[in-house]
């Protein structure tokens, strides 16, 4: 998006401008940063030359002096509505948004019929994620001039976050309609496709992009994904088969675990402890504090409430999600409105927002099974044995010896899933981080490869465990035999 120039037409370092501003178009800024400062030294006065190499810096990186040329545009120009929308370019790549909107403003009120100004403060508004406003400004930019090619693609993007896929794919169309050539509109109505699991459209677009700018790197980096996506499509149904049947086995043992008499008779045997010299002691967190029990009568009791508070994990567990969403759903918005407010950035505000519900959550589920188990072992005398953790294939030997054999099948089918699932999870976050580069990832992206890394790390302990179980069982038969 570029303004008429200045009127340089007339003067000696005219075509130095446009030069420099052709190359500022395809974002070779070196080239237009040396066609602007030589424009410069042949007219000092120009206030474009100025001006656009300081959007050149601003597209380099190199803010510092992209702001000193923003203010020297300024002031030989103190009244044009250009140089302010130029200095809000510089603002916007330099992430200083609410500097870039105050430009805008100012420009847009020197001149109120400066279309891209209005495109650009749509487009700032649109990464501060006030997506109205933003369709607002790009309402008011294209009403003005029809012909901005890129305020169409900025206002189908902004559709799409809104969840309006018709009105973001029209946009797009126009976009292309009013600049065939545009790569930008290309690789955006792709997004789009690929976003509806159109990916030979995607990736079809993204190759037009690609022939129209073979610099374009988002292109090529979609273009990736989308090949990737396409090759994964056929999981869908099968990851769908498997969560469906994850659900469906951990609802029905949540039930046969509060009917069955039996349930977690290994676990809650390993809870209690018989001392050389008689005594009976209870080890409500298996290691750590254990308490004498007094009488048949207590360890009665106790054996109860060690089996319902095994049986109320699972259980709470299914209940603390569905709380975690209606409350992330109920508060999240007012929340995140007031820490925007702040300066925090409203992607940063639901990430909070979502950490401290969690945070919340976890906290009200482990004070309110701390107080069940103290008032379990209420009036009993402690122990001066310390309980040790068993080791992890006893706990697992225990786990399984509970479970029942159809859902033995199961659990080792998911885990097999899992695992298959979690290291072609990781192996794609890491292609994919490569292909965003450090600067495009979000703190989401970051998230997902430790996650990775722990869920095959854990799933390979329990197919390590199973394989041992297996060969366990084989010798002891051989050795029967």
């Amino acid at each position: 998006m570029f303004c008429t120039p200045l009127g340089y037409a007339d003067q000696p370092d005219a075509d130095l401008v446009k030069q420099g501003t052709a190359a500022l178009k395809h974002h070779d800024y070196d080239i237009a940063i040396a066609k602007f400062s030589e424009a410069i030294r042949l007219a000092p006065n120009d206030a474009e030359a100025w001006g656009s190499r300081g959007e050149a810096y601003a597209g380099k990186g190199d803010f510092d002096p992209a702001r000193a040329d923003c203010a020297q545009a300024v002031k030989l120009a103190p009244t044009s509505g250009d140089a302010y929308r130029r200095c809000g370019i510089v603002y916007y790549h330099a992430k200083e948004f609410e500097r870039a909107i105050a430009a805008y403003d100012t420009a847009i009120k020197l001149d109120p019929q400066i279309a891209p100004a209005y495109s650009d403060r749509g487009m700032t508004y649109f990464r501060l994620e006030q997506t109205d406003r933003a369709i607002s400004d790009f309402d008011q930019a294209l009403k003005l001039d029809p012909s901005l090619s890129d305020a169409y693609v900025m206002r189908g993007n902004a559709w799409l976050v809104k969840g309006d896929f018709d009105r973001a794919w029209d946009d797009f169309n126009r976009a292309l309609e009013a600049d065939p050539k545009s790569a930008y509109a290309y690789v955006s109505r792709g997004y789009a496709a690929a976003w509806r699991y159109d990916f030979d459209d995607a990736i079809s677009d993204y190759n037009r992009a690609i022939s129209i700018d073979p610099t374009y790197q988002d292109a090529y980096r979609f273009r990736d994904e989308a090949l990737q996506r396409k090759s994964n499509a056929w999981w869908g149904p099968i990851y769908l088969f498997f969560m469906g049947v994850g659900v469906l086995a951990l609802l029905f043992w949540v039930f046969w675990t509060y009917i069955s008499p039996t349930a977690f008779s290994h676990e809650v045997d390993r809870q209690f402890k018989r001392m050389p010299d008689g005594r009976l002691v209870f080890y409500p967190r298996l290691k750590g504090v254990g308490y004498v029990v007094p009488d048949a009568e207590k360890e009665k009791a106790l054996r109860s409430f060690a089996k319902d508070f095994r049986s109320a994990a699972p259980a709470s567990g299914i209940l603390w999600v569905i709380l975690f969403f209606i409350l992330v759903w109920s508060v999240q918005g007012l929340v995140t409105s007031q820490l925007v407010r702040l300066g925090i950035s409203p992607s940063d505000g639901i990430f909070l927002c979502t950490l401290s519900a969690f945070i919340l959550m976890m906290l009200a589920r482990q004070i309110a099974f701390s107080r069940w188990r103290r008032a379990a072992v209420h009036g009993l005398a402690i122990a001066s044995e310390k309980g040790e953790l068993p080791k992890f294939d006893l706990r697992m030997d225990d786990l399984i010896s509970d479970i029942p054999v159809p859902f033995r099948w199961i659990a080792l089918a998911l885990v097999l899933f899992l695992f298959y699932w979690s290291f072609r999870g990781l192996w794609i976050e890491l292609h994919e981080f490569s292909l965003r580069g450090f600067e495009n990832s979000s703190i989401v992206d970051w998230l997902g490869i430790p996650a990775g890394i722990i869920w095959l790390w854990y799933g390979g302990r329990l197919l390590n465990y199973a394989v041992r179980r297996h060969r366990r069982r084989t010798d002891q038969a051989q050795k029967a035999a």
